[in-house]
């Protein structure tokens, strides 16, 4: 049962971290497109993200270099 219960937490952790990091990256998308369409600034964006100015437009740029 102990190892049923670890494997099935060990799941429900993967599962939780997944969506977080799904959220994240929608959040992302969401801010370099607004940039990208003026409706909000580089600095507001980076500041969300806690990031640099600097590395907001080198992510950006990879993201749409896609």
């Amino acid at each position: 049962y102990n190892m049923c219960k670890a494997i099935e937490d060990i799941k429900n952790d993967g599962k939780l971290e997944g969506k977080r990091e799904g959220i994240l990256e929608g959040e992302v998308k969401t801010l370099y497109e607004l940039t990208r369409d003026g409706i909000i600034t580089k600095e507001t964006a980076a500041s969300k993200l806690n990031i640099t100015v600097g590395k907001f437009e080198k992510d950006m740029k990879a993201y749409f270099a896609k």
